[in-house]
């Protein structure tokens, strides 16, 4: 009786653990670190998690992809439901059980142009850094977005693209942000500097 009580137990535990929103955002980013990796190849770099601190505000960029094609700012959305929203809009829409249930996230597109401002301050030249959205598991038919992808419809995107900074250039924007990386201040003190400039 006991026996079943606790698999029942373990069981509920797991339900909660892979249905948390936490869960989905990792396994978003894990499986999207995975499809970029094989994409971008050996010759090229792919730095993850990146925490850049300036004056005391920090952006966490989910992964920068820096290659002979660009530097690309990308950030992975892993969410359920239907998700609605444009360029314009700051708060993008997430729909469940046929438009009965609506939650509002802030616009993943101008979160990520926040991440790019960063990045171009630590950066002495003026580079082009492409502003990537992915939906790892979603539908993005009904988000009226140039910045926004699956996995799939990028990776036609990337290989489209022909070479806009040399092996030079690449190399100096790797050590520089791999310094950073290496450096960076710890997740705890991230949110922290998120909730102090609220």
């Amino acid at each position: 009786m006991y026996k079943y009580l606790i698999i029942a137990l373990i069981l509920s535990i797991i339900f909660i653990i892979l249905s948390s929103t936490v869960f989905k955002g990792f396994f978003g980013e894990l499986a999207v670190k995975i499809h970029l990796k094989r994409l971008i190849k050996k010759n090229n770099y792919l730095i993850n998690n990146l925490i850049i601190e300036i004056d005391n505000k920090s952006n966490q960029i989910d992964h920068v992809v820096i290659s002979n094609k660009g530097i690309f700012c990308i950030e992975t959305k892993n969410y359920s439901g239907a998700i609605y929203g444009d360029d314009k809009r700051k708060e993008w829409t997430q729909v469940f059980n046929y438009g009965k249930q609506k939650y509002s996230f802030y616009s993943p597109v101008i979160q990520n142009k926040n991440h790019i401002k960063a990045l171009n301050t630590v950066f002495n030249k003026d580079y082009n850094i492409y502003n990537i959205v992915i939906f790892y598991k979603n539908q993005i038919d009904k988000i009226d977005s140039k910045y926004v992808y699956t996995i799939k419809s990028f990776k036609k995107y990337y290989n489209s693209l022909s070479n806009s900074i040399s092996d030079l250039e690449k190399e100096e924007i790797y050590q520089l942000l791999l310094n950073i990386k290496n450096n960076q201040i710890s997740n705890k003190q991230h949110i922290k500097n998120i909730n102090n400039n609220k």
